[in-house]
């Protein structure tokens, strides 16, 4: 899948679902949400995306803070809008152990990055000439999601310098 196709996607559900929080637009695709206790250390699990029964459901761990469990269902609701082929929960396990689960993380994160983050919003703080980590504490989101963010604007025709390389897997590193 390609970053043009999630792009479109992303532009599509915001004008479809105007106004809407992501929680919001989850109802309103039959995406169930689900909030649940998971813990605050650093291994605990952040949220997942399942589906039985024709039936998609995220969980999202209730014990991280509000902007994070926002973060954390939007790179969710990713997968339930891009990877739902693979999301059956007999294979709920072997998900992580799939050649392809880096390459569904960062398409996860890159659907998560154009949702949580407009455009305009990001390009005055990076003309501002501000430092990624002080974009990042402004805007509430991990450091690696403006880089995400960036690659998308550069995708658009946007020279922009991301100024690090983000890890598919950084949200793992968030903390309550």
């Amino acid at each position: 899948m390609n970053t043009d196709y999630i792009i479109q996607f992303v532009a599509g559900l915001r004008k479809r679902y105007s106004g809407l929080s992501i929680a919001e637009m989850c109802d309103a695709m039959g995406i169930h949400v689900l909030y649940y206790p998971m813990g605050t250390e650093s291994d605990a699990c952040k949220g997942f995306f399942i589906r039985r029964f024709n039936t998609s459901c995220i969980t999202v761990n209730s014990d991280l803070c509000l902007r994070n469990q926002e973060i954390i269902l939007a790179h969710e609701m990713g997968h339930a809008c891009l990877h739902d082929h693979i999301a059956d929960a007999t294979e709920f396990v072997d998900v992580h152990l799939d050649m392809n689960s880096g390459v569904y993380e960062h398409e996860a994160n890159l659907f998560a990055a154009e949702l949580l983050l407009p455009d305009q919003e990001v390009l005055e703080k990076i003309q501002e000439l501000l430092p990624v980590k002080t974009i990042s504490e402004e805007l509430m989101v991990p450091p690696a999601l403006i880089d995400y963010k960036a690659r998308i604007l550069q995708k658009k025709g946007i020279p922009v310098h991301p100024g690090l390389f983000a890890q598919s897997s950084f949200l793992k590193d968030i903390a309550g």
